[in-house]
């Protein structure tokens, strides 16, 4: 089990998806970017977070998947 307390952020690695708290948005998912320099959401989307108001305070791991959900392949569908 891993250690999901709130932490912060100037302790955050930054080589891995995690969750950050950020104050107008609250928990999201981000990696940070050392070629921009910055929190980078992981939204379809990706959204920079710098803005003084919007950088993230606090963060903690992303929990483990659950158990037996690994990913399976999508199915295709049938040809016509």
């Amino acid at each position: 089990m891993q250690d999901n307390a709130w932490q912060p952020i100037e302790t955050a690695p930054k080589d891995l998806d995690i969750l950050v708290h950020t104050p107008p948005w609250g928990s999201i998912i981000a990696r940070f970017s050392e070629e921009f320099g910055q929190w980078l959401s992981r939204m379809q989307m990706p959204a920079s977070i710098q803005a003084a108001d919007e950088l993230p305070t606090h963060w903690q791991p992303l929990p483990d998947a659950p158990v037996g959900s690994e990913a399976k392949p999508l199915a295709r569908p049938a040809a016509i």
